[in-house]
Parts: structure tokens; C-alpha cells; sequence
């Protein structure tokens, strides 16, 4: 595999298909602001040790996760829909 670096991490595999875009916790973590990981759950309707676990990268996102984004931040959908469709599958979805 080789590496790209165009501000995210872009990973490509020998035929240059890209395999994985590193971006889905940076746009959380700027959708969160100052507000802490309590009132981020608060404010999409999970659990803020869910958030934390996702920022941290121990979790991915799930479609209820995308559900919630996309409701509260319908003006970023298109961020929050790249970054979604190229997260990391290696965690459990929720």
C-alpha cells in the first residue's frame, strides 16, 4: 500500500483504488467544538461515552449515528456523508 498525504490520510492500494480515508473523528471532533462529549451526545441523541469511543477511533459510526449527524447539522451533510462512507471498518458499527 502506498500513502498519500493530501491533509487526510489517504491510502490506495496497488491498482490505486482508494481503501480508506482517514477523516470521520477530525469531523466529529470539529462538529464538537467546545462542547464537551456530554452535551455532543446530548445534543445527537447518544451516549457521551459513545462519542468519546468514536473521537478516539475505537468505534465507527452506523447509519443512527449518520441518522443523528444529519439531522442536527443538515447544512455540513455533504462532510458528514464523505466522511461517513470513507471511515475505518475495522470497529463495530453503532
Amino acid at each position: 500500500m502506498a500513502k498519500l498525504d493530501t491533509g487526510k490520510q489517504v491510502w490506495y492500494n496497488d491498482s490505486r483504488e482508494v481503501i480508506m480515508v482517514t477523516g470521520f473523528r477530525e469531523m466529529l471532533a470539529r462538529l464538537k467544538g467546545n462542547m464537551t462529549q456530554a452535551e455532543l451526545g446530548e445534543l445527537l441523541g447518544l451516549n457521551h461515552s459513545f462519542i468519546s469511543l468514536l473521537l478516539r477511533g475505537l468505534r465507527n459510526p452506523g447509519f443512527k449515528t449518520l441518522d443523528a449527524l444529519l439531522r442536527q447539522y443538515p447544512d455540513r451533510a455533504s462532510e458528514i456523508v464523505e466522511a461517513f462512507l470513507h471511515r475505518d471498518r475495522g470497529g463495530e458499527d453503532v
